[in-house]
């Protein structure tokens, strides 16, 4: 079994939360882990039980308001596959060169397919070698 944590943190503001798991040594923000919602953001992480399901309070913007939700893990799909379409093409290029430079504290940022917290030249070899 691996160790695995899960929480929450501010951005340097304070004003918003984002969700994440820690492991193997690697912190990822969960909005990072799903399909992009831009009406759904994932705040705080509560709770992660030994199928790998994470409980989560998340922030609807079309409900304006908090809701709970439940989060179960998946095959991984094609690394690069950022828009979740099941194959590396155009539109993911498309996503990752509009995502290209420093990824922002705390907020999501798919594109940075190394996790180094840059979108750069690696993260555009890495979907090209996967392109198909």
């Amino acid at each position: 079994m691996q160790n695995r944590i899960v929480g929450y943190c501010h951005n340097q503001f304070l004003t918003d939360q984002a969700a994440f798991i820690w492991q193997d040594g690697v912190i990822t923000a969960l909005n990072d882990l799903i399909p992009f919602d831009p009406n759904l953001n994932l705040e705080r992480a509560m709770g992660i039980n030994q199928l790998g399901q994470v409980a989560v309070a998340a922030r609807s913007d079309d409900l304006d308001a908090s809701v709970g939700v439940l989060l179960s893990p998946i095959k991984k799909g094609i690394l690069g596959d950022l828009n979740n379409d099941g194959q590396v093409g155009v539109k993911d290029l498309l996503i990752l060169l509009g995502s290209w430079g420093p990824c922002e504290d705390c907020a999501p940022c798919p594109a940075d397919l190394d996790g180094t917290g840059v979108v750069g030249v690696s993260d555009l070899l890495i979907l090209l070698g996967n392109w198909g």
